[in-house]
C-alpha cells in the first residue's frame, strides 16, 4: 500500500494474547473467539456475543515477528511523522523562547 493510501487514515489492530502459564496452572479458559480477522467477540449479557471490529485481529498463535512484519510500513511512517512533528514542536519551542 502506497503513502497516498495510508494518508489520513487510523488504523486499530488488536491482538489477541495467548494464556500465560500462570493463567494455564488456575485452569482459566480463552472466552475470545475471532470469526473472521477483523473480528472479536466474547460473551456478554445472558452469554450473546458481543463482537468488535478492528482492521485486523492478531490471534493467540501470532508471532512478534508476525505482527511485525503485519503493521511495519504504518509504525515507519508513523516514527516518520512523529519525528517531523518534534521538529516542528522543537523550532516552534525555539521561536517562542527566541521570540521570533
Amino acid at each position: 500500500m502506497g503513502n497516498a493510501d495510508m494518508k489520513g487514515k487510523i488504523r486499530v489492530y488488536a491482538r489477541w494474547r495467548p494464556l500465560s502459564e500462570k493463567e494455564h496452572r488456575e485452569n482459566q479458559r480463552n472466552v475470545l473467539s475471532s470469526p473472521d480477522e477483523f473480528t472479536l467477540e466474547h460473551p456478554w449479557k445472558e452469554d450473546k456475543p458481543k463482537q468488535h471490529q478492528f482492521d485486523h485481529v492478531f490471534d493467540q498463535f501470532a508471532t512478534q515477528e508476525q505482527i511485525f512484519n503485519d503493521t511495519k510500513v504504518y509504525t515507519q511512517n508513523l516514527s516518520l511523522f512523529l519525528f517531523c512533528c518534534c521538529l516542528v514542536c522543537i523550532d516552534n519551542l525555539f521561536c517562542c523562547r527566541e521570540g521570533c
